[in-house]
C-alpha cells in the first residue's frame, strides 16, 4: 500500500475507458496487477509535477523578493 493510502482517506475511483499502446499495456500486465501499477505510475507523475510546480513558484517568488531587496 502506498503512503498516500496509509496517511489519507481513500481516493474515490472512477471507471473510465482508456486507450493505451499495446506494448505499454503488455509491459504493465507483465508486472502483474496492471490497474494498480498504472494508477501508481500516474499518481507518482502527478505528485512529481505538483512538487516541481511548487518549487518553480517558490524560485520565482524568491527572485522577485531579491530583485526588490526584501529577501534575506
Amino acid at each position: 500500500m502506498r503512503d498516500h493510502q496509509k496517511n489519507s482517506l481513500p481516493c474515490e475511483q472512477i471507471s473510465i475507458t482508456l486507450q493505451l499502446d499495446a506494448d505499454v499495456l503488455n509491459w504493465f500486465a507483465k508486472q502483474g496487477d496492471e490497474k494498480t501499477h498504472i494508477n501508481e505510475t500516474l499518481r507518482t507523475y502527478m505528485e512529481n509535477q505538483t512538487r516541481q510546480q511548487i518549487q518553480w513558484t517558490d524560485i520565482k517568488e524568491i527572485k522577485q523578493l531579491l530583485a526588490v531587496g526584501k529577501f534575506g
